[in-house]
């Protein structure tokens, strides 16, 4: 109901009902999944179901930009809805992998990071990581926590990217590698999605970061990110511009010289091709 919701928004762009119908049947279909778990017995087949259609609404959550927004939002990276409910997802998965163990598969990707050596510092050019997050005095987190995290979890996918720009071939370790990034924004702390909200710009650097390497990482192998990580590249670049000068500018200009991002004659952000053998100079 929720992927028909969407196709009829496609069909219809002035017809926000639609965008209402699928909000709806998303959270409906989250609260089903969550009461069905709640019972003492569910037959395995069951199990899989549930599991195959927490996928589906995955994939369709990372291929609609600005997912689950309001009319009021719709174009705006602070109201992107897939943070949430991808973590809303996760809790699901979870929970049934508690009951029906499964293989874990990016176990052999978080290995293979490990043992590799960046040879372009993503920490200091992209992040800044020496920017500590603000505490108070109790130790509560002010700002910046969240993205800290994020920008941790962000290794080994900068392990992958490296490693894709030296020409290594990682073909064997990618079914991992897409894995781990589609379920990436499934990890996302509280304290991160907030400061998304916020528009706190080392929210948003970390996830530019994140969208650019899934821009070139995954376009030609998953059809549900190359959309959401194109639209998302330029319309986060588009917030930080509106945003005016700030410390983390050199960041910014880091991040789109690495990966090719270039402002046309309109002054329009552009991602160029997601080719992986196109890397710029």
């Amino acid at each position: 109901m929720t992927i028909s919701a969407s196709h009829l928004l496609y069909l219809q762009p002035r017809v926000r009902e639609h965008n209402k119908l699928a909000a709806l049947h998303l959270d409906r279909a989250l609260s089903g999944f969550r009461a069905s778990l709640s019972g003492l017995y569910l037959p395995q087949a069951q199990y899989d179901v549930v599991i195959a259609c927490d996928f589906i609404l995955l994939y369709y959550a990372w291929s609609v930009p600005f997912f689950n927004a309001s009319d009021e939002d719709s174009t705006r990276i602070e109201s992107d809805g897939l943070l949430w409910f991808a973590a809303g997802i996760k809790t699901v998965i979870v929970t049934i992998y508690k009951m029906k163990p499964r293989d874990k598969p990016v176990k052999s990707f978080y290995r293979w990071s490990e043992q590799t050596n960046f040879s372009y510092d993503f920490g200091h050019h992209f992040i800044d990581q020496s920017q500590a997050p603000v505490r108070h005095p109790d130790l509560a987190c002010v700002a910046g926590c969240g993205s800290v995290n994020a920008a941790e979890r962000l290794g080994p996918v900068f392990h992958a990217l490296d490693a894709t720009r030296q020409g290594e071939d990682i073909s064997v370790i990618m079914p991992a590698v897409v894995t781990y990034m589609l379920m990436w924004p499934s990890k996302a702390m509280q304290d991160f999605q907030d400061e998304i909200k916020r528009g706190d710009r080392r929210a948003l650097i970390t996830m530019l970061s994140f969208y650019a390497s899934s821009w070139k990482l995954l376009s030609g192998r998953a059809w549900w990110a190359h959309h959401r990580s194109k639209v998302m590249c330029t319309e986060i670049l588009d917030c930080l511009d509106s945003k005016g000068p700030s410390i983390w500018d050199q960041n910014v200009l880091n991040i789109t010289e690495y990966f090719g991002f270039n402002k046309n004659a309109e002054g329009i952000w552009e991602t160029g091709s997601s080719n992986l053998s196109m890397w710029p100079a």
